[in-house]
């Protein structure tokens, strides 16, 4: 795998990664898309997510969005 295929490779995981977070973050607080499209927009969770990576994409489905939900609460704690 060349360099550019595995940088592809990582967008790909970090992509899937984001769209399980969302829908995972949906489930778990109830919210809607819309709702939990603002949070995430508001508090850079997309980007927190590609900065964070490395670390994420080495950990289970809850694992994360437990950092995801004390990145958000560090941030604003009325959610």
């Amino acid at each position: 795998m060349g360099d550019t295929d595995f940088a592809m490779y990582n967008n790909d995981i970090a992509t899937m990664i984001k769209i399980g977070q969302f829908r995972l973050f949906k489930k778990r607080t109830g919210k809607t898309a819309a709702e939990t499209g603002r949070l995430f927009k508001q508090f850079g969770v997309f980007d927190y997510i590609d900065d964070a990576y490395e670390f994420l994409h080495i950990q289970g489905a809850l694992a994360t969005y437990e950092d995801i939900e004390a990145y958000i609460r560090s941030q604003d704690e009325a959610l």
